[in-house]
Formats: C-alpha cells, structure tokens, sequence
C-alpha cells in the first residue's frame, strides 16, 4: 500500500504521466477500497496544508497543484470554511457560556416569598430565611 499511496498523492497532485492517471482513473472506479483511500488520503492532504503541518517541499507541490487545478482550489475553499482555529473554538465556548449563565441568572427559579416583606418577622425581630440569605450574600 505505500507505493499506492505515493502514487496516489502523485494524482491528486497532478504529477503523473497521462497513461499513469488513466491507470488510477480505472483502478479507482473499479475498486470501492481504493476510491475510499483516495478521498482520505485527499482530505489529509488539504488537512495537512490548511494547518500548516506540510515540509516545505510538500507545500511547494501543493500549492503548484493548486494553481493548477480548480478543482483544488474549490475543495481546499470548502474545508477552509469547515475548518476552526482553536482560538475561535475558544472564543465560542466563551460566549455560549456567558449566554447561558445570563439566561439562568434570569430564569433561574426564586423563591416567590422573599420578594414580599414579611411583617411578623419584622415585628418579632426574627430573621425570615430570605434575610438570612440576603445577609450571607
């Protein structure tokens, strides 16, 4: 399989002869298996140039492939929209959760008897369980 797999990075690159991608081309459409390494080894590959993580040689052909086929061009587009940084990641775990504690600080159940003053206690001089809890706050 490595020897497939160079030769299949050498396809989507666009490096092979003529004959050499008629060869892929039939394999490919004859053979489940192989079309499926294919598209993987493809994904991997944009994967790989979006994040940065190609030598600099790997780069080079990348990126001469990509100017050469649009076909490329459109699948790397696509990824980059589906890709996420870290940093945005983060960034949208932050304001989900600042969201979500103001909707549960509005919405979060009170207890309906401390918002009426309860005359007794203050009569008596008792502290009610609602000054209590005010008081500790």
């Amino acid at each position: 399989m490595p020897g497939d797999e160079l030769q299949m990075k050498d396809y989507l690159l666009g490096k092979l002869s003529s004959e050499e991608r008629a060869d892929v081309e039939d394999r490919y459409f004859s053979d489940e298996r192989y079309f499926a390494e294919l598209r993987r080894l493809e994904k991997k590959l944009i994967r790989e140039y979006l994040r940065g993580r190609l030598d600099t040689f790997g780069r080079d052909e990348f990126e001469s492939a990509l100017a050469r086929l649009p076909g490329l061009q459109k699948k790397v587009a696509r990824q980059e929209v589906l890709t996420w940084k870290p940093l945005q990641v983060a960034l949208v775990a932050a304001c989900l959760v600042a969201a979500f504690a103001g909707v549960w600080r509005y919405w979060a159940p009170r207890n309906p008897s401390c918002n009426q003053p309860n005359r007794k206690s203050r009569i008596s001089g008792r502290r009610s369980k609602c000054n209590e809890a005010r008081l500790r706050q």
